[in-house]
């Protein structure tokens, strides 16, 4: 079997085939810009969506996501699309980082930021690498990504990191390429924009419903966000591991008003059964909630980085 490359290794690879298949009358653009991120909320038709919309946990993620957009006003997520289109397609690499104001308007698209150094992990050669980062398709107005988060952290703010790690991403993208002799500055905006992800149920097992990110056993079960899935009656609904999707099960006192604990799960062949509230760490268990984050990037300029 054919070992899985990375999407960095792909990338070159992914490239020759674009620019041999592309449309020859359309010039080669470099595009270097950075988006900041207007508002961020979960889309009220997917699978978590739909459970948290009237919830203290959807509340939590709205203002968690509230904090790091340009509407805030102290600061925001910021991305950098750095990539090279020939006929009007192309590869490049979507940077995650932070920014914070010092003039303009950051939600009218005429507004300055300098990227904070926490964006950034050392590297030996000394070069700054951003934390976070993935590779992303461009196909006329249309973009598309993966991004890991890992355990990115705005201090004081967020903790990107409790969210789940793996991101795909698309968007429209709307207005100029490029203006000649102002790189960096091409008026792009991703409009239309969407985040796509699986939260895991052993993640969601730990997540509390409010209060602090953190594993404590002297939470009890009706806190935790998997045991209010279950006990109204959402099961995970995307099947990662191709057996067929699995269960999680409730102790027998376990109500919508007042969930339980866990006490087990059912694999997806319906016959193997893990026991335990800890079973969603089962290396078996490993499906989970369809996760989608709607939201909508607009140009900033960047003073320092």
């Amino acid at each position: 079997m054919m070992a899985a490359m990375e999407p960095r290794a792909l990338m070159p690879l992914g490239l020759a085939a674009l620019i041999g298949c592309a449309t020859p009358d359309l010039p080669a653009q470099d595009i270097d810009t950075h988006f900041v991120l207007r508002r961020a909320y979960l889309h009220p038709a997917s699978q978590l969506g739909e459970w948290a919309a009237d919830k203290l946990f959807g509340e939590r993620l709205d203002a968690s996501f509230a904090a790091i957009g340009c509407e805030a006003g102290v600061g925001s997520l910021v991305l950098h699309l750095d990539a090279r289109t020939e006929g009007g397609r192309g590869l490049g690499e979507l940077e995650v980082l932070f920014g914070t104001p010092v003039s303009g308007d950051l939600c009218a698209g005429t507004g300055e930021v300098i990227i904070q150094p926490f964006s950034f992990r050392p590297s030996e050669d000394g070069e700054r690498e951003p934390q976070v980062s993935g590779p992303v398709f461009l196909e006329g107005r249309t973009l598309d990504g993966r991004i890991n988060l890992g355990d990115f952290q705005v201090p004081g703010v967020v903790a990107l990191g409790a969210l789940p790690r793996w991101w795909s991403l698309s968007a429209e993208v709307e207005g100029s390429r490029a203006r000649p002799g102002s790189p960096g500055e091409a008026g792009l905006r991703l409009v239309d924009a969407e985040a796509r992800t699986v939260w895991p149920a052993s993640a969601l097992a730990l997540q509390l419903v409010e209060g602090p990110n953190v594993v404590d056993p002297e939470f009890p079960p009706d806190t935790r966000a998997l045991s209010g899935l279950v006990a109204e009656g959402y099961q995970p609904g995307v099947d990662l591991d191709g057996d067929g999707l699995e269960r999680i099960e409730l102790v027998s006192t376990s109500t919508a008003a007042a969930p339980g604990a866990v006490a087990r799960c059912v694999d997806g062949d319906g016959v193997t059964v893990i026991e335990g509230e800890d079973c969603t760490r089962d290396p078996r268990i490993v499906d989970g909630y369809e996760t989608v984050l709607l939201f909508r990037l607009d140009p900033v300029r960047v003073r320092a980085r």
